[in-house]
């Protein structure tokens, strides 16, 4: 299993003056790695999880099983999540994790947090090379894969690239030893960048702290982009199409409701007992089932 020691957010701002003075070697590599971590620990993903599995009969999943994969959140925000997570964990990424570990082991030299990070680090590098987590679920030994190799398939398969032939066989070779299961792969997928955003986000949150202090007192600004969600707050401000005939078909049942009560004299309950009766009416008038479009008669 993936580690996740916790670590207060709030132990990076007390490190001492003098220890927050050692040369920061790259700027850029702390801030891009604050920016990306943060977008991730605020993601949908990160806070509801990785889904569950769920069969019939017997709960150890073999070849004869049909479980299936259940999430409290959509494929879209699942891709928004990998997205961010891709840019912490490829090891070509010039802010990704491993690089802003070593940023701050770097810095903090003989420091105690210095050597926490550096041990998470370890254990994380070690993590990456190992087999996945396997649960109660599956026999012992059912997956020979890395959990790197893990990830890889999906990213260069899935999400961040067309799969060429080398990728596209060693999805398939993984996907072998789950029973040719792919709700089972792709839940394994789910837990075990999970399970690393923990990992990055208990150490992150140490650098990220250090690094908003080292610039404090050194009166640095980071010269770098914002993502686009600091820089245009109007992404999702604008109502969708559907939302928006609901919203109006809604407005047009509370104005008849409240015609309705009035032409029965105002009783005490109030509109709200002929709103059943105002939607009824508007449905009939617009073709039950429909939703009053503006413009429209």
């Amino acid at each position: 299993m993936m580690i996740s020691y916790f670590v207060s957010p709030f132990f990076a701002p007390v490190v001492t003056t003098c220890v927050v003075q050692r040369c920061c070697p790259r700027v850029a590599i702390p801030d891009y790695f604050t920016r990306d971590l943060q977008e991730m620990l605020d993601s949908a993903f990160r806070r509801d999880g990785p889904g569950s599995l769920k069969t019939v009969g017997t709960i150890t999943i073999g070849p004869r099983s049909a479980p299936t994969l259940e999430t409290a959140v959509t494929d879209d925000e699942v891709r928004s999540f990998v997205t961010i997570f891709r840019r912490l964990y490829m090891e070509n990424e010039p802010a990704n994790f491993l690089k802003a570990t070593d940023v701050f082991i770097r810095a903090m030299g003989d420091h105690p947090y210095g050597r926490w990070v550096a041990g998470v680090a370890a254990e994380y590098r070690s993590q990456l090379a190992g087999p996945p987590d396997v649960p109660p679920f599956l026999s012992p030994g059912t997956c020979t894969f890395t959990t790197k190799r893990l990830i890889d398939v999906f990213l260069y398969t899935q999400y961040a690239h067309q799969p060429d032939a080398k990728r596209q066989r060693q999805f398939s070779e993984c996907l072998t030893e789950v029973y040719g299961h792919r709700s089972v792969l792709t839940w394994l997928f789910f837990t075990t960048i999970w399970q690393a955003s923990l990992v990055m986000g208990n150490a992150g949150r140490v650098i990220s702290g250090w690094f908003g202090r080292y610039c404090q007192e050194h009166g640095i600004t980071p010269d770098v982009l914002n993502s686009l969600r600091h820089d245009h707050s109007g992404l999702g401000a604008a109502e969708k199409a559907a939302d928006r005939q609901a919203r109006l078909f809604r407005e047009k049942v509370d104005a008849l409701a409240m015609d309705i009560w009035r032409q029965h004299g105002c009783p005490e309950a109030g509109p709200g007992q002929f709103v059943a009766l105002a939607r009824e009416q508007l449905e009939r008038a617009l073709g039950r089932g429909s939703l009053y479009v503006e413009g429209q008669p």
